[in-house]
């Protein structure tokens, strides 16, 4: 029965392949030995591992029969064996039954793992191709002969486990426990990561196994034994991005003639293989993403990223960066890493060729490529040093010979080279200039690359020189000013027969020591006429240059006949007499006809009749024109005031009052930054020109009086317009100003309006006018109870009645308004008057002459007018000026208002009252 029989097992433990014999030892219900039940189907046997099922073939060709088991009373066999080979490791549990019915115990076996590896049933998971210093892991699962995990049951087994790994180039690593690349995860399963360096950084880069590009080999081993047989696997290992570490250059056809080329020759003979972070070079067939440039830069720079190796460079870092000199056209991709740029050079010279990876210099890689010369080229003949001088200086002006892009080359032997328009000029070097034809300069060159050419001429002018060379008139043209140099000599004309009482006019042009014309307007000219019999002498002095051309016209009146001897004296702008009193060939002047006729008249007008002096001339009608729109006292015209002659025995100061000759006092000294107004009705020293005093006229068919303020309709109005009555000052330390009054300096004397718009006149009330033709009509005083008339125009009973000039400090201009200013663009803002209205002299706006405010006058113990309304004993006893700004407007009080409107109204009074 079943549940007396048992089954044991002879062994409790096997190595996977090892045999176990199953024993049944059969027993009847009352533990008698039983024999073998018939048929032995009826038998089963049955192992489980707790997971899976093995039932065992009970037969009679795989049953044993025990000889201790056979009944020899009986003959019959008692028990039965089976023996069974276990592969798979685990634990199995036998169980058997009889009939269905279970056979007593359940013996357990224990399989363990075999030592023995099997080639065919271990393996290695896909080993994925990688660009280099990426991170790399594989699994490999080793496998006993059976296919169970080889058991790494002790140390000694997980440290025979390696995997040696071939490098690509030579030699090779070993990967396990030991080294970190490799991990026993369970059973016979491994890890295994070869160290990577993906990021590149320096901490890393020593250790990693895979930055090396080419093939990997892998061979897997369990001691002595290869895991996968004779068999390994591979992993190839690509260069990553170009990086900006190195680069290698390559020349084709040699390294001479790949960095020497000509100018603007496009060259392509200098290639550069690229390498990743990792060093190794790029073998990507298609391009990489990342950029790559060049550039082209001095010898001797140094990008600043990389300054650390000039330690190790015998430059110091110094140069300008990027040389423009050198052209990149293009650069191009030819697979494998391998850039080729394509340049051109225009100047002679050297440039290194630096790479730029990812916008990074590639530091201490660098190629050299040097420009030779072209050819010379005529066009490309550059002058430098021709510049304006004067006479008499030598100036030299200098020829690079150049090839057609710039590049400095000598010149063939046998080249011509002609300078035109320097006819006037001497030139001369290391080479033998000829003049040739009477206008054309010629030499010629012997392989010179610089021709210095030395030039000096005495005639002054502007000249248009060009140069030739080798038949090429180079361009441009080269305009050379040639100027006088300072004033040393003069010319004057012989003034010939002349005739008494007439004006006669002579020129005075100044000039160099060469005898060119000095275009000088800061001299003075001073004429002496005297008279051989008797030794009385005509002084005029002049100032004033009517002429671009450094001449100066004096004008005479004289009435006694006879030889006379002309004397010039021409003074510097510093008081130095550059010529003193030189005498000119002597004239003679003939009697008159009026004296002829009557002595007591000598006088002879413009209308050609005869009169006591000028004074007793009528008027003439004739008007003059805008060049000299200003008619003097005699008649004539003039450019302005002072222009005019003074009477006989006169001659025009530097404040622009007539003295007797030889009393006037010197012109002032202006500062650093200052002009001398000439040519005025006063010399006087301004900021700008701008600011010198406006044209004084007078009213169409009046005339100018000596004064150069005054204006009359005769000569005969002409009287003495002197606030002292005097023709010159008692004090001779005093200085007469334009007004008639007396002054320590010009700086005292009245100060001259500036019109603020230029080319704008000075009426003779003040005002200002754009012509004389709109000036205020000027009241008729004989027709007055005060018949005196003030320079200004205005009817007074006396002289000192009459209005006050104000005085500005020095160098100030005064403005329409009245106010003192530092300059025209510094003057109040001008009040506008409506079209109905009138301007007044302190630019005021007034229905009529008759409304505007009443000039102030002076007394004569304080006769200084200042700028802020007060009278004063000096113009140093003034106090500082009203300054409302050229925003502001300056009212008729003197004070400073927004608008016209808020202007005070001020006193006016009647026409008998001052």
């Amino acid at each position: 029965t079943a549940a007396s029989s048992s089954l044991k097992a002879d062994v409790t433990s096997v190595v996977a392949g090892g045999r176990v014999v199953y024993t049944m030892d059969f027993q009847d219900q009352y533990n008698n030995s039983a024999p073998i039940p018939e048929p032995i189907s009826r038998i089963s046997l049955e192992l489980s591992d707790g997971t899976t099922d093995t039932i065992l073939d009970i037969s009679d060709q795989t049953v044993d029969y025990p000889t201790g088991c056979f009944d020899a009373e009986d003959n019959y066999y008692t028990c039965i064996s089976v023996t069974a080979v276990l592969t798979a490791s685990g634990t199995y549990s036998a169980s058997a039954t009889l009939d269905s019915e279970p056979i007593m115990s359940n013996p357990s076996i224990t399989v363990s793992n075999s030592q023995i590896v099997s080639t065919s049933l271990s393996s290695v998971t896909t080993i994925e191709d990688q660009i280099a210093g990426s991170t790399v892991s594989f699994n490999v699962s080793v496998k006993d002969i059976y296919g169970n995990d080889y058991a790494y049951d002790s140390l000694s087994k997980r440290v025979s486990f390696r995997v040696e790994m071939r490098l690509p180039v030579s030699g090779s690593e070993t990967l396990n426990e030991n080294g970190g690349s490799a991990t026993h995860l369970y059973g016979g399963l491994w890890t295994v990561s070869p160290k990577g360096c993906p990021a590149a950084s320096q901490s890393c880069l020593t250790s990693c196994q895979v930055c090396r590009a080419g093939v990997y080999t892998f061979s897997f081993f369990q001691g002595a034994t290869n895991i996968l047989g004779s068999n390994s696997m591979q992993m190839t290992v690509s260069a990553g991005e170009p990086a900006n570490f190195q680069v290698a250059f390559s020349y084709s056809p040699d390294p001479v003639n790949a960095t020497t080329i000509a100018p603007q020759e496009i060259f392509s003979g200098i290639s550069f293989q690229t390498f990743d972070v990792y060093g190794n070079p790029i073998t990507s067939s298609s391009q990489p993403t990342t950029s790559v440039a060049v550039q082209f830069l001095e010898p001797a720079f140094i990008p600043a990223d990389c300054r650390s190796e000039a330690a190790d460079d015998d430059d110091d870092g110094e140069g300008s960066d990027q040389l423009t000199t050198f052209t990149l056209l293009n650069i191009t991709y030819e697979g494998n890493g391998v850039y080729r740029p394509y340049f051109f050079g225009t100047q002679r010279g050297s440039a290194k060729i630096a790479v730029l990876v990812g916008g990074k210099y590639v530091c201490g890689s660098y190629a050299s490529v040097t420009v030779t010369i072209g050819n010379p080229n005529p066009n490309s003949t550059m002058i430098f040093g021709a510049e304006n001088t004067v006479v008499g200086a030598p100036k030299t002006m200098t020829l690079i010979f150049s090839d057609a892009y710039g590049n400095q080359v000598p010149a063939q032997a046998g080249t011509v080279v002609r300078a035109y328009g320097m006819a006037n000029f001497t030139l001369s070097g290391a080479y033998l200039w000829t003049l040739v034809d009477g206008n054309v300069w010629e030499t010629t060159l012997n392989k010179t690359a610089v021709l210095n050419i030395h030039y000096v001429t005495f005639v002054i002018g502007t000249y248009t020189a060009s140069l030739e060379v080798a038949g090429v008139v180079l361009r441009p043209s080269q305009s050379l000013t040639v100027a006088s140099e300072a004033i040393d000599n003069f010319a004057m004309p012989e003034i010939g027969t002349r005739t008494a009482d007439r004006i006669f006019t002579s020129t005075v042009t100044v000039q160099d020591q060469y005898g060119n014309t000095v275009n000088s307007t800061n001299h003075t000219v001073i004429v002496q006429l005297t008279r051989v019999s008797s030794g009385t002498t005509y002084r005029v002095e002049a100032t004033n240059v009517l002429t671009a051309d450094g001449s100066t016209i004096v004008s005479f009146v004289i009435l006694n006949a006879g030889t006379y001897i002309p004397t010039v004296t021409i003074i510097g702008s510093d008081g130095t007499k550059i010529v003193d009193g030189r005498a000119q060939p002597r004239f003679t002047v003939e009697s008159s006809v009026c004296a002829a006729a009557d002595p007591s008249k000598p006088f002879r007008c413009m209308d050609d009749s005869c009169a006591t002096g000028h004074k007793d001339c009528p008027d003439s009608a004739s008007h003059c024109n805008t060049l000299t729109p200003v008619k003097c006292y005699d008649g004539s015209c003039a450019v302005n005031s002072t222009a005019c002659g003074c009477p006989t025995g006169q001659e025009r100061c530097p404040t622009g009052a007539c003295q007797e000759s030889g009393t006037c006092h010197a012109k002032p000294v202006c500062g650093l930054n200052e002009v001398l107004c000439s040519g005025y009705a006063a010399s006087v020293c301004r900021k700008s020109i701008e600011d010198c005093p406006s044209l004084r006229v007078c009213l169409p068919g009046w005339i100018m009086c000596p004064d150069g303020l005054s204006c009359a309709e005769s000569s005969a109005g002409c009287a003495n317009f002197s606030r002292d009555g005097h023709a010159t000052c008692s004090d001779s330390r005093l200085l007469k100003c334009h007004d008639g009054s007396c002054a320590p300096s010009i700086d005292s004397c009245p100060t001259l309006t500036t019109c603020s718009t230029p080319g704008h006149v000075v009426c003779p009330d003040g005002s200002c006018a754009n012509s004389a033709w709109n000036c205020t009509e000027q009241p008729l005083c004989k027709f007055s109870a005060n018949v005196f008339r003030c320079q200004d125009g205005s009817c007074r009973s006396k002289p000192g009645d009459c209005p006050s000039y104000t005085v500005c400090p020095p160098s100030y201009v005064l403005c329409e308004s009245g106010a003192c200013a530092k300059s025209i663009s510094e003057c109040p803002r001008a009040m506008t008057c409506l079209p109905t209205e009138k301007r007044c002299p302190d630019g005021s706006c007034a229905k009529g002459s008759s409304s505007c405010p009443t000039k102030a006058t002076c007394t004569a113990s304080e006769q200084v007018l200042c700028g802020d309304g007060s009278c004063r004993a000096t113009q140093d006893d003034c106090n500082d000026p009203i300054d409302c700004g050229s925003e502001m407007i300056f009212c008729p009080d003197r004070t400073c208002a927004d608008n016209a409107l808020r202007c005070p109204s001020v006193m006016q009074c009647t026409h008998d009252y001052p």
